[in-house]
């Protein structure tokens, strides 16, 4: 779960065994891995993770749920071996949990003091700044898009030859 020489940095998932149907009809059972780098444990041996952190922790482990209930005939086509957009949709659903406050009552403690829970006043200040990011971002893939089209259609729409 934490930092050492030579490991990766940050969180991801790494599927080790596909699932695919087998030879007798059955399927084989897939095994993914959720590597993690948490910072080292408090003095108190709580980890405290920043909201960037959680974030991705819940999208990588969307990543590990979607290995595990692949059901494919394929290797080739199971788990997140799919189109990149379907691949990830899973986890960005997932990463929509980090700012509910249902789920931050059950897995989050107060940074100043861990025996105490998260404070819901910050919930709100945190969907309000994600969604302010959201938007942001939106703008971004608004403006990444035009460049695409601009760069390769001929500006009314179809492509260059």
């Amino acid at each position: 779960m934490f930092p050492r020489d030579g490991k990766r940095d940050g969180f991801s998932e790494w599927p080790l065994i596909p699932a695919k149907r087998r030879a007798d009809g059955g399927h084989q059972v897939p095994v993914a891995v959720l590597l993690a780098n948490a910072p080292r444990p408090n003095g108190q041996g709580s980890v405290l993770l920043d909201l960037d952190d959680v974030t991705t922790l819940f999208h990588e482990f969307a990543h590990v749920l979607h290995e595990l209930v692949g059901q494919g005939d394929y290797a080739l086509f199971s788990g997140t071996n799919v189109e990149p957009d379907f691949a990830e949709a899973p986890s960005v659903m997932m990463e929509s949990f980090v700012t509910d406050g249902h789920v931050l009552k059950e897995i989050a403690r107060d940074p100043a003091d861990p025996t105490k829970p998260f404070p819901m006043d910050v919930v709100a200040q945190l969907k309000k700044s994600h969604a302010y990011s959201s938007r942001l971002e939106d703008k971004r893939q608004l403006a990444l898009a035009k460049i695409n089209m601009a760069v390769h259609t001929n500006g009314e729409g179809r492509r260059r030859s």
